[in-house]
């Protein structure tokens, strides 16, 4: 029997014990004759275990409502008719916050111990042991107090309606301590695939049904339930629906925009873009406003802009007077930022910007020196804390070739950085990786990731959690992949070829991944956009499908996703004639079937500069544009 009980008043139980259990036992000594009796055998003690308690002797489980109370008595009889001694070992801490209320010994056939009313879920492992001067009988006991969930966050906070994919819930007491687990709904719709990571968080899977629009997640068990308004979560309708007016965001620059750079998590769109100076500003509503542009450099010549964002840590970079590498930072979400910190060593051309960040840890890579005098290399700044000072830039490889093509990714102290490197010869450049396992302190040794017999042309580089994806292409056998686990640890060996040389000359590789699922994109000749899908981490790529339908020029491809949600992006048209134009292709199937690609906004001449990214069911496109006689920076994201 259960001994779970409403939560509207306190109750209190005596639990009757009714099952026996015999645990260790000793024996007395014998004698091998000389006229004596030998010694009885001693009969160890045996547990009665109380009504209310689960499991298997000796790991019970007793499971109570946090505003309940219960007594459990624990008796024990002696065949021997031996003197009985009880002892209770555990934390004592952790029995209190438990709310279990017991004597550490006692003397007698039996022992109470209680559960008191205690303020939140909690949980406790203790043993109850009774001895009988020779041997021990023990039982370990877990305490689990239950109590209504309540729902925190749900991220990422939208998805495709009818289309479903994984998402994280937080919040606490989701699993009843350990003894059940929660229910969640979208929309009243009920969640699959739920698994319990923890008492404050569970992954599931959003429901196959349900209207667009806001959608009410809630929580649920045994206890009582909780919900989060309807704001916080977004069923968007599929296939997505770009705006049908693109939004210009450089109002008030002080010259014509000549780059655009996203980030994008969430409702918040971060857009960075270069008008005769570096700028921010930001969406906190997926895109239908945005607020007025910050001037963050302070009179160099600006290039080479990036930008990333975590909820309102904001942090842009760029290259001032083509020797310098600048870092702003805001932690107000944009709204203001900081004197912006230069972190280079000063005198050497700088190119090839990248910027990675996790919480307050901030890197920036870059191409220091000149290509022509081979002077190229890798170099990275690292802060610790977000973004305010840096470290002195360290060379991230011994290579005394020309380097080309930084790329860099993070999760707090770990760090991958990959390149390419002409340590062999230009003619066997090749794809090269090192980590750092100490903030960029120090690196390991630089490993070749590509064939060695050819030449590396381009790479694509993506990172999640701990794992490291690099796309790349080579001069004679086509597209390959390689993957990390351990953030550049080690790395496949050999690589895997994700396609030959059969379709045509590829170019501009981009790679994105989800666990084991990895999706490696291309571009044949300057005519196709092609993908392959790989469902075992990259091992194989057997699935690959051509994304563009016109025969028409196609360049500028981007690449990103998020659970089972996947979205590829490009230039296409003929600039001749002013028709290049974004397109934009998703799946909803983690690959499997593709959306005839889509354009958006009303502009009318040639775009460039395309930049996508993918949050949730959120998609963001960001471009230049020439309209009114001046190239604008203008973004376009799908409608609820």
């Amino acid at each position: 029997m259960n001994s779970r009980h409403p939560t509207s008043s306190p109750t209190r139980h005596a639990l009757v014990g009714i099952l026996l259990f015999t645990a260790a036992c000793g024996g007395g000594g014998g004698g091998d004759g000389g006229g004596t009796d030998p010694q009885p055998q001693n009969t160890a003690p045996q547990i009665q275990v109380p009504q209310g308690l689960s499991g298997i002797a000796p790991r019970l489980t007793w499971v109570l409502p946090a505003t309940g109370t219960a007594t459990a008595t624990f008796t024990a009889t002696d065949a021997d008719g031996d003197p009985l001694f009880w002892q209770v070992a555990g934390s004592g801490a952790e029995m209190a916050a438990a709310g279990v209320l017991a004597p550490s010994s006692a003397a007698g056939p039996s022992i109470d111990i209680d559960l008191l009313v205690v303020g939140a879920a909690a949980a406790v492992t203790f043993d109850v042991l009774v001895q009988d001067g020779v041997a021990t009988a023990s039982l370990e006991v877990t305490v689990q107090r239950a109590a209504a969930p309540t729902i925190l966050g749900v991220s990422p906070s939208s998805a495709f309606s009818g289309q479903p994919t994984d998402v994280s819930v937080t919040g606490s007491n989701l699993t009843l301590a350990g003894s059940a687990q929660a229910e969640v709904r979208f929309g009243g719709a009920l969640a699959t695939n739920i698994v319990a990571q923890q008492d404050g968080s569970l992954a599931c899977r959003t429901p196959s049904i349900g209207a667009a629009g806001p959608s009410v997640v809630a929580v649920s068990n045994a206890e009582g339930s909780s919900q989060l308004p309807s704001s916080a979560f977004l069923m968007m309708p599929y296939p997505p629906q770009l705006a049908a007016t693109d939004l210009r965001v450089d109002a008030g620059a002080v010259g014509l925009a000549t780059q655009i750079e996203l980030a994008s998590e969430d409702d918040f769109i971060d857009v960075a873009f270069v008008a005769g100076g570096a700028y921010h500003c930001r969406s906190a509503d997926g895109g239908a406003t945005y607020s007025v542009p910050t001037l963050l450099s302070s009179g160099e010549a600006v290039s080479g802009i990036c930008v990333v964002a975590q909820g309102s840590l904001v942090r842009v970079a760029w290259i001032g007077d083509t020797q310098q590498s600048w870092v702003a930072r805001s932690s107000d979400g944009g709204t203001t930022f900081l004197p912006a910190t230069r972190v280079d060593a000063g005198g050497q051309p700088v190119s090839g910007l990248r910027l990675c960040a996790d919480g307050q840890r901030v890197h920036l890579a870059w191409l220091s020196g000149s290509v022509g005098l081979n002077q190229s290399r890798v170099v990275l700044a690292s802060s610790a804390d977000g973004g305010a000072t840096f470290a002195v830039p360290l060379g991230v490889s011994s290579g005394t070739q020309n380097q080309h093509a930084v790329e860099v990714g993070c999760r707090g102290a770990l760090l991958c950085v990959a390149w390419l490197d002409d340590r062999q010869g230009s003619a066997f450049r090749g794809v090269y990786a090192a980590r750092s396992a100490d903030g960029g302190v120090a690196f390991s040794a630089a490993q070749r990731l590509s064939v060695q017999n050819d030449r590396a042309t381009e790479l694509g580089f993506a990172t999640h959690g701990a794992v490291a994806d690099v796309a790349f292409v080579t001069l004679l056998y086509g597209v390959w992949h390689n993957r990390s686990v351990d953030m550049g640890l080690t790395w496949r060996l050999p690589e895997t070829q994700v396609r030959g040389m059969e379709d045509g000359v590829p170019t501009t590789p981009r790679v994105h991944a989800h666990g084991d699922r990895v999706y490696v994109a291309w571009i044949t000749d300057g005519l196709a956009v092609r993908l392959a899908r790989s469902s075992d981490g990259g091992a194989t790529f057997p699935a690959r499908t051509r994304l563009d339908s016109a025969l028409a020029p196609v360049s500028g491809l981007e690449l990103d996703g998020a659970g089972d949600y996947v979205t590829a992006a490009w230039l296409s048209g003929d600039a001749s004639a002013s028709a290049v134009r974004a397109a934009v292709a998703t799946s909803a199937d983690r690959g499997g079937a593709w959306r005839p690609e889509q354009g958006g906004g009303d502009g009318a001449d040639n775009q460039g500069g395309l930049r996508m990214r993918q949050s949730g069911a959120r998609i963001a496109l960001g471009f230049l544009e020439r309209r009114t006689l001046a190239t604008g920076a203008y973004v376009n994201a799908n409608q609820p």
